[in-house]
């Protein structure tokens, strides 16, 4: 059994229906992997993952981890046939990660996790995991709660590192897409057999998790 350590922000954040504008805050689990992954005494290979990705690369690159970006969208609204006028099911396109097996010592996922529907979360994170390399982490922020049942509407952001503790989080001026809020057990499930080492709870309606790669 995964043993979750928690941590609460005690910083003051703004409501989160005052999402327009960037917002700086705390980020000690990506704090504590960047000191793991810079210790090991190789160049640490990082994957900036997500709709708006990039904004972290340069800075990653100037503390010398070699970064990739990849700008993944996740799915459409799912259409039945009968909501189609078709008469067989609209085949899904795979979510797919174009990397290799087991290369990168972590992989930024931030918020868009989140954009994905429960039906293929598994599909997103099992990309995930393959990518990752044994003793590797993902990192991913996800909302804790919504105002409502089911999905709700939402804008993903960039996130850009301005320190090895600290993120500006920009909300993107596009569409709103749907967006779910996971519990905790559902991500811990989700990233198997990856195990979850710490959740810290920002005030902003988002939990910063970190999780490892076993390594055999």
């Amino acid at each position: 059994m995964n043993v979750l350590r928690w941590f609460r922000s005690g910083e003051s954040q703004k409501n989160s229906d005052e999402r327009s504008e960037p917002v700086e805050q705390s980020c000690p689990g990506i704090a504590r992997v960047l000191g793991r992954i810079f210790e090991s005494g190789k160049q640490p290979e990082v994957l900036d993952l997500g709709q708006l990705s990039g904004s972290a690369a340069i800075y990653l690159a100037d503390r010398g981890a070699r970064v990739f970006v990849e700008c993944f969208e996740p799915p459409e609204d799912e259409v039945d046939a009968e909501e189609s006028g078709e008469e067989e099911p609209v085949e899904k396109a795979a979510l797919k990660i174009a990397q290799p097996d087991g290369k990168f010592d972590l992989v930024l996922m931030w918020e868009h996790g989140d954009f994905v529907p429960p039906e293929r979360l598994g599909e997103l994170m099992s990309e995930v995991r393959r990518v990752t390399a044994p003793g590797g982490f993902v990192v991913l922020f996800s909302q804790d709660r919504m105002s409502k049942e089911g999905a709700e509407t939402d804008r993903p952001s960039s996130f850009r590192l301005e320190a090895d503790d600290r993120i500006l989080r920009t909300p993107h001026s596009g569409p709103p897409r749907p967006r779910w809020a996971y519990a905790n057990r559902a991500i811990e499930q989700a990233l198997l057999p990856l195990s979850v080492q710490g959740i810290h709870l920002h005030g902003n309606r988002m939990r910063e998790v970190v999780a490892r790669k076993p390594t055999r």
